[in-house]
């Protein structure tokens, strides 16, 4: 046997939808075979899906997640369950992922010598987070020149199971330095490379994230509910068009903006809130991934002047907006807050 096998806690709609799409795409492939199994690895065994489930306890999870203060780190102690319930070789997805190609060519790279992680993003020198820079000088451990490694796809035989335990310890140590966000898959990374070859597979398997997330959602919340996921997977390239068209009379004015902010992360933030207003009366699935998006080149552009520019999501007016999601609210609010 072996398991595809993703992480799920909690009972986000979205999180739940993106899984369900990334099921469909490898059971196109997956029919008619019984030598791949999917699994999913839970906190609950309600999950409205047709697969089976591995039940971790509210304990597990704390203790994955240094009490709750480090998410990403449960992944680590997920893989480490499954490999250790089904003593098999064992992938770990995250659920914003899908396949393209047959899930065998996955585990045709995973051996006792090779592992698989998703693909290569940078060297530690070039990664934008400012924390890796704290890390370099306080740990000689690690180099500069040390590889990154997208965790979006996990793949280890059973020899290695102990490699995981490395990925803990390396976790630790370098979060308790500083906690960049993705030290998580960097520590798995250098865990495995340890005693095997790293194998990567973008090839076979999409994974999506940043400023086209929210839209790629949209699109897949639409399929599911219209009964039309395999007509959106078999699209070349996937998801044709993933940023639904803007106003010409926003893309003039901001791009005019950036003249007077020289900087392009705020002209992106404020074209994605300009449309989101548009879309509000329109499609309100769409409006929401602009205001998620607005807020994502806010925070990145580290631009001050940003009160009166985007007044609709301002503290004191953000209720106003009923078609706004209660996430992508609580986002806006929290980063007021934080600008305070």
């Amino acid at each position: 046997m072996k398991v595809l096998a993703y992480f799920l806690y909690g009972n986000d709609r979205e999180y739940l939808q993106e899984l369900e799409f990334s099921v469909l795409s490898a059971m196109r492939f997956l029919q008619n075979q019984d030598e791949i199994v999917i699994r999913l690895i839970c906190d609950s065994d309600e999950v409205d899906l047709p697969i089976e489930r591995l039940v971790f306890s509210p304990q597990e999870f704390a203790s994955w997640t240094r009490d709750r203060t480090y998410l990403f780190r449960a992944k680590i102690g997920a893989l480490l369950k499954a490999i250790d319930h089904y003593d098999c070789p064992v992938i770990l997805l995250d659920t914003d992922t899908f396949f393209t190609d047959h899930p065998a060519k996955l585990f045709d790279r995973i051996s006792s010598v090779r592992s698989l992680m998703h693909q290569y993003e940078s060297t530690l020198l070039e990664s934008p987070e400012p924390g890796w820079r704290t890390i370099l000088k306080h740990d000689i451990d690690v180099q500069p020149e040390s590889p990154m490694y997208n965790s979006g796809v996990i793949g280890l035989h059973p020899t290695n199971r102990a490699l995981l335990k490395d990925a803990f310890e390396i976790l630790d140590r370098l979060y308790d330095i500083s906690p960049v966000f993705n030290v998580e898959q960097f520590a798995v990374g250098a865990a495995l490379a340890q005693k095997t070859m790293i194998s990567i597979c973008p090839d076979v398997i999409e994974h999506y994230w940043g400023a086209q997330k929210d839209f790629i959602r949209v699109q897949i919340t639409k399929a599911l509910e219209h009964n039309q996921a395999e007509r959106l997977l078999t699209q070349i390239p996937p998801f044709q068009g993933i940023y639904p068209k803007v106003r010409k009379r926003d893309r003039i004015l901001t791009s005019l903006s950036y003249f007077k902010h020289w900087n392009n992360n705020y002209r992106r933030a404020l074209l994605a809130y300009r449309s989101a207003l548009f879309y509000a009366p329109q499609d309100i699935e769409y409006a929401n991934a602009w205001a998620s998006n607005a807020l994502q080149a806010l925070k990145i552009s580290n631009h001050r002047s940003h009160s009166a520019d985007f007044q609709c999501f301002r503290q004191d007016s953000i209720n106003a907006l009923t078609w706004l999601s209660p996430s992508v609210k609580r986002g806006w609010l929290k980063f007021w807050q934080q600008m305070n």
